[in-house]
């Protein structure tokens, strides 16, 4: 799915039912990349799975801070799992703060996941102010593909 693809293009049901089957079920391999002080810095959790249509999907759940001096952590992580070609899930809900560096890591990788033939979604509940204000006032939330997971969001719908 391109940047800004709509749902009615036809990979938004497949899409929400590999995020529904992803947040829904187990996981093959885990494991945590670098953290950071609790004073500070950011939290990176990696998961992945398979999808039924056996494609691979990348959960990557963020906490803390992601700003000048954390945000390489994003791009490190992704490019220490590979490149993939399947669906990343990037879930922003544990980010207490998002600065222009954690942004311009975001549009990064959400770039080099299209070059790989990839999906790139990112988790932000409607009510989190803390990453959905500065998505908004970029303009990236036109750019990047939203979903409010922690808002309702099933899978039994359309996320786009």
């Amino acid at each position: 799915m391109t940047p800004g693809e709509s749902a009615s293009l036809g990979n938004a049901d497949r899409v929400a039912d590999d995020i529904h089957n992803m947040l829904d079920h187990g996981y093959r391999r885990d494991g945590e990349t670098s953290g950071g002080a609790p004073s500070g810095g950011m939290h990176v959790y990696v998961r992945e799975t398979s999808a039924p249509d056996k494609s691979t999907i990348l959960r990557v759940e963020l906490s803390g801070e992601m700003d000048l001096n954390t945000a390489g952590q994003l791009e490190d992580t992704l490019a220490a799992w590979g490149s993939s070609s399947g669906l990343v899930v990037i879930d922003l809900n544990g980010l207490s703060f998002i600065g222009s560096a954690g942004l311009r890591a975001l549009l990064t990788c959400q770039q080099s996941v299209a070059a790989a033939g990839g999906n790139f979604v990112l988790l932000a509940a409607a009510s989190h102010r803390v990453v959905r204000r500065p998505l908004e006032l970029t303009g990236l939330d036109k750019l990047l593909t939203i979903i409010a997971a922690g808002d309702g969001f099933d899978g039994n719908r359309s996320p786009m």
